[in-house]
């Protein structure tokens, strides 16, 4: 969902004007709740009165009217400092939102991490259906992407399990590099000039992904053959992949896909769903052979897409003697069902 005071808070003064534009429209006791929060001990019976711009005044800073109580507030952004000395003489009450929440001269101060932790304790008292439970979440949105969310600390028992948790992954990660280091030569020995040309990173291990990316003449220009260990999913992933630069091989994917002939029908009845996967840095579809259609694949723009042909097996798979032969068989299975497709003539 798009937030609403996202455009807001890029412009001079945004901050001020949602959090007033939230104060000014949600239900009352959510200004009366940040009023008691700042040490007010005025409260508003009616509706307040919101001026923003305050003429005169720094363009951070706007103007809540009520009886009684005539509240100036200022804000501050991330990088950019609290001008207070520019707001006009006697103009009532003030009260400023800074980063730190420190005490300011002649202004009631309140971090904004305080206005997030209010407004998630007034969370629950109001449905997400609501007006006021749909902006205090919005308004929560906008703090959380600006950095100014309420941080509350680590839980101790995440901090406890962290060094158990990568001691865990370090070892997960040797024996992954084990088993593709038994895997390479086992591919080569099928398919001659086969190798390893991409791995995954140390980024991929922490999310919980390992992979090893193989190409060579036998999978075509742009071909590759990707085995991967999904962790969190439990899924051992084999894959065919068809980029742009395979020129020929890809356009010769698209019509034996669209023609749905034997060749697919010979895909389609591979064990574990297989699928089509087309990725792009903007997009990605994944399709599961049984569902797809000529007509699905004819809304798409191919030629903007990796495609990828996609087996998944239960990651346990790995965990026996014989995995490597097994995976390696499974890879072949896959590599020469795409045989028309890796050859010059389409059978």
């Amino acid at each position: 969902m798009v937030n609403l005071f996202r455009r807001l808070s890029a412009e001079p003064g945004g901050l001020t004007v949602g959090l007033l534009a939230l104060l000014e429209h949600a239900d009352r006791s959510v200004l009366n709740a940040l009023l008691r929060e700042a040490g007010f001990s005025a409260q508003a019976e009616t509706d307040p009165t919101v001026t923003f711009p305050l003429p005169g005044a720094p363009p951070q800073a706007g103007a809540i009217t009520l009886p009684g109580l005539r509240l100036v507030v200022i804000t501050q952004n991330p990088g950019e400092p609290l001008d207070l000395e520019n707001l006009p003489p006697a103009e009532g009450e003030v009260l400023a939102v800074t980063l730190t929440g420190q005490p300011v001269s002649g202004a009631h101060t309140l971090a904004w991490a305080a206005v997030d932790r209010l407004l998630l304790k007034l969370t629950d008292q109001f449905s997400p259906e609501t007006r006021t439970g749909f902006l205090i979440r919005q308004f929560r949105g906008l703090l959380a992407d600006l950095g100014l969310e309420h941080f509350a600390g680590f839980h101790p028992a995440d901090l406890q399990q962290v060094p158990k948790a990568l001691a865990t992954l370090s070892r997960v990660d040797r024996t992954a590099d084990r088993f593709f280091r038994h895997v390479e030569p086992a591919l080569a020995a099928l398919w001659e000039g086969v190798s390893p040309v991409r791995s995954s990173g140390a980024d991929d291990l922490l999310a919980g992904y390992v992979y090893r990316d193989f190409a060579g003449d036998r999978f075509g220009p742009g071909g590759f053959l990707r085995i991967a260990l999904h962790l969190e999913q439990q899924d051992l992933q084999i894959s065919f992949w068809v980029t742009q630069e395979a020129g020929e091989n890809h356009r010769r994917l698209w019509q034996a896909l669209t023609d749905q002939g034997e060749w697919l029908d010979r895909l389609r009845e591979l064990e574990h769903d297989p699928l089509l996967w087309l990725w792009s840095p903007q997009q990605e579809h994944q399709i599961p052979l049984a569902e797809l259609t000529p007509a699905s694949l004819r809304t798409l723009d191919w030629d903007r897409y990796q495609a990828g042909l996609q087996r998944h097996h239960p990651l346990a798979l790995l965990t026996s003697e014989g995995a490597v032969q097994q995976v390696v068989s499974l890879a072949e299975q896959l590599v020469r069902r795409l045989d028309p497709i890796l050859t010059p003539v389409l059978h």
